[in-house]
């Protein structure tokens, strides 16, 4: 009965230290990928709480219990904030935002292009995208002649935007770096929208955390000043983050904007692997400022990428 019991207190063991590494990962690079991961701990925590009180380990499952609760209140917090709706009048411009990480090793975008044709967004970032995906793209393209392209030596560098709308001022605003962020404005008929596209790492140590950090407080300058000319603002790209996470919370405070997703779900997107898709990552946004509704948020399926798309549906507040 002993040896089973201590069998029964492994999960405890194992997961207890996770659940503390959440809490711990702006400490080390490593306890952030705990991080990112939480609403897994999460569910670890909750199934070792009931293998210690199997084992009556009472004191174990307690603080296993505890863990659990916390990491469920920390994760849900990113969800459950107030949906924004649209102006009474619904007079705003709808803008149809969509993003794909293609995954340069991806060779068939077809099933992309399907997405999109069905979708009909108004402004598409495409990420890691080689010359072979952008041909591949652009039949379903063609409605969106004003396009901005940067291209990095990185594998993973490469972005594109394509939209209906005139794109003014568009630049790379970090430029030389490995990954490129674009800023610039959409000049919709409902006025100028500030906008951001943008591609971060994943949690590593060293230049790429500092380049995260850097690539994130730009956007969120951007998205800042954007309000203060009083003009709404879109932040759209591969955050390499989940929405609970800190970083990403602390690059939401920043720039005064929210991801697409609140009150829709976990919608994840990253990694495509069987049943792992359903819980994974949510690391592809869509992130607006308070003068934009959000008027729907969805997940493509698969297409050959490690990543499956994303297609929010906003609406300005008010003409400008």
């Amino acid at each position: 009965m002993r040896a089973r019991s201590a069998w029964l207190l492994l999960p405890s063991v194992v997961c207890l230290p996770a659940a503390a590494a959440v809490a711990a990962s702006p400490a080390w690079w490593v306890f952030e990928l705990f991080d990112h991961w939480a609403h897994i701990v999460a569910g670890g925590v909750a199934l070792a709480a009931g293998a210690a009180a199997l084992g009556r380990r009472r004191v174990a499952a307690a603080l296993d219990l505890a863990a659990a609760a916390a990491l469920a209140w920390y994760v849900a917090g990113a969800f459950t904030a107030p949906t924004r709706t649209p102006a009474a009048d619904a007079s705003g411009l709808p803008i149809v935002v969509a993003c794909a990480n293609l995954a340069y090793f991806n060779r068939d975008a077809s099933r992309l292009v399907a997405w999109i044709a069905a979708e009909a967004p108004d402004v598409v970032v495409a990420l890691e995208a080689t010359d072979a995906h952008r041909r591949a793209l652009a039949p379903a393209l063609q409605g969106h002649p004003h396009r901005a392209h940067v291209d990095s030596e990185h594998e993973a560098g490469n972005l594109s935007v394509y939209s209906r709308f005139p794109l003014v001022d568009v630049q790379d605003r970090i430029p030389g770096g490995p990954l490129p962020l674009l800023e610039g404005s959409l000049d919709t008929p409902g006025g100028e929208v500030a906008f951001v596209a943008l591609h971060a790492f994943p949690p590593l140590g060293g230049a790429e955390r500092a380049w995260n950090r850097d690539v994130l407080d730009h956007a969120a300058r951007r998205a800042r000043r954007a309000a203060e000319a009083g003009r709404p603002c879109v932040v759209v790209g591969d955050f390499n983050a989940s929405p609970w996470s800190r970083p990403f919370r602390a690059f939401e405070a920043a720039a005064g904007v929210a991801h697409a997703r609140r009150g829709r779900g976990l919608a994840p997107t990253w990694p495509v692997v069987g049943a792992l898709s359903r819980v994974g990552l949510p690391i592809d946004h869509v992130c607006a400022s308070a003068d934009v509704a959000v008027e729907g948020f969805d997940v493509g399926d698969g297409f050959g990428s490690d990543h499956r798309p994303i297609v929010a549906r906003l609406r300005l507040r008010r003409a400008r």
